[in-house]
């Protein structure tokens, strides 16, 4: 397990303090912080009097399943969450155009079941996973050898903005729901570009502004709600069209960003109000909760896009 302890500034060994417990009860993400900031609300609340702790839970979440992570390709009705994860990481995987004798490097890959999606379905020759959280690579591993493809895709810690990897080591550089927490997402775009094969492609789902979004609206909207389910990084808050001169600028051509909010964020937010509804107590009340933050964010201006590119030849 992973965790946080927050003290107060003039904290003193000789006096007793009362911990409260700083959980996050949505469904599709590590609830972990892996960032400080000295004016965040856990540090708020420590300089009040208290500890405050926050401990990982090893990947299982309120109805999902602790293989996948994104918000959802919600396509028809009466999917499950897990369906709808599993159908948008199929999205990117065809955007992609993941097939046969392709090299494929995961970029933020969880627990590695896109990983497992890409070999089985897709037929991929190899899979590099990458994630920056330990317990989900420790995870990963299990998964990918539950289902017999140890040989097949390798699962480890890394950097997406510094990856360890030798120029144009891939055919095919995928990820699902990433690159908004990035610092940045432009040095990400370049180690994209570097590691890539020329011809190859990249595919991913982001969060950034709509187009014609103020960003200080957008990020004033983030800070306001406490949110860690949305756009984390401000120096990556700029629309589909400063989107597109980043890619170009780190060597990529035929651009295409698209919008796909209403397959995703929209009714992934009306499927947790369902979960909401059927709940009672404290956890009907922070699952809505999370509903509204969601929901205000994409009245204030977020955009959830698919986005596809290939790296110049």
């Amino acid at each position: 397990l992973y965790g946080n302890m927050w003290k107060p500034f003039d904290f003193d060994t000789n006096k007793k303090y009362p911990i409260i417990v700083s959980v996050y009860p949505g469904p599709q993400m590590e609830g972990v912080s892996r960032s400080f900031s000295a004016s965040g609300s856990r540090q708020q609340l420590a300089q009040l009097g208290f500890i405050v702790i926050q401990v990982g839970h090893r990947g299982g979440t309120p109805k999902r399943s602790r293989a996948y992570a994104n918000y959802g390709y919600w396509t028809r009705p009466g999917l499950t969450i897990e369906q709808a994860s599993e159908a948008l990481t199929d999205l990117v995987a065809a955007s992609a155009g993941l097939g046969r004798d392709d090299h494929v490097l995961d970029v933020g890959c969880g627990y590695g079941a896109g990983a497992v999606k890409f070999v089985q379905r897709y037929a991929v020759d190899h899979v590099t996973g990458i994630d920056v959280t330990p317990v989900r690579i420790a995870s990963g591993h299990d998964y990918v050898a539950q289902h017999g493809l140890s040989s097949s895709i390798t699962l480890q810690e890394g950097d997406a903005t510094n990856m360890a990897f030798e120029a144009a080591s891939f055919d095919k550089l995928v990820s699902v729901e990433c690159a908004f927490h990035f610092d940045t997402r432009v040095d990400f775009l370049r180690e994209a570009a570097r590691v890539l094969k020329p011809g190859g492609t990249l595919a991913l789902t982001d969060i950034i502004p709509r187009r014609g979004a103020n960003p200080d609206d957008y990020l004033l909207g983030e800070r306001t709600t406490h949110s860690n389910v949305c756009l984390d990084m401000p120096v990556n808050a700029y629309d589909a069209e400063v989107y597109a001169g980043h890619l170009r600028e780190a060597g990529f051509d035929l651009v295409q960003i698209i919008s796909i909010l209403e397959w995703t964020r929209i009714p992934f937010a009306d499927a947790l109000q369902r979960v909401a509804d059927a709940s009672e107590g404290e956890r009907a009340e922070a699952i809505t909760r999370m509903v509204t933050r969601i929901r205000q964010l994409v009245e204030l201006g977020e955009d959830y896009v698919l986005v596809v590119a290939r790296r110049a030849p």
